[in-house]
């Protein structure tokens, strides 16, 4: 991702597992991670960043929002619980962090059965 400057690298991994890359308005250098710095300050300016950044993967028509960083996914899915500031079909969308999708794609782990949408099209950083 950002800091690292690689960015095509992963998405072309997406491709060869068949996914349609669907890119966010604001990827590769312009994107924009969940909020957190490290796994402290969760909080309310946070969690305003998570709901904008999930309104941009959902406005994209991707059914999942794939990251490369484990911590984004976390936040991502967790931003999504409870109660929330707008309306859920706003901010729900699948996340998937980049390696979970990658290992489910070689058939390395198991698809989980959530009853969500199962096609694959990604974003994130």
């Amino acid at each position: 991702g950002r800091h690292l400057g690689v960015y095509d690298q992963p998405r072309e991994l997406l491709e060869k597992t068949g996914a349609e890359l669907v890119e966010m308005p604001r990827s590769k250098g312009d994107a924009i991670c969940c909020g957190v710095s490290s796994w402290v300050s969760c909080g309310q300016c946070s969690k305003a960043v998570q709901m904008d950044r999930l309104k941009e993967a959902v406005s994209t028509g991707a059914k999942k929002m794939i990251s490369p960083c484990l911590k984004c996914s976390i936040h991502f899915n967790c931003a999504q619980t409870g109660e929330l500031p707008v309306p859920r079909k706003k901010v729900e969308i699948e996340v998937v962090d980049l390696t979970s999708f990658l290992a489910e794609a070689a058939g390395l782990k198991k698809k989980k059965s959530k009853g969500k949408r199962s096609s694959s099209k990604g974003g994130g950083e």
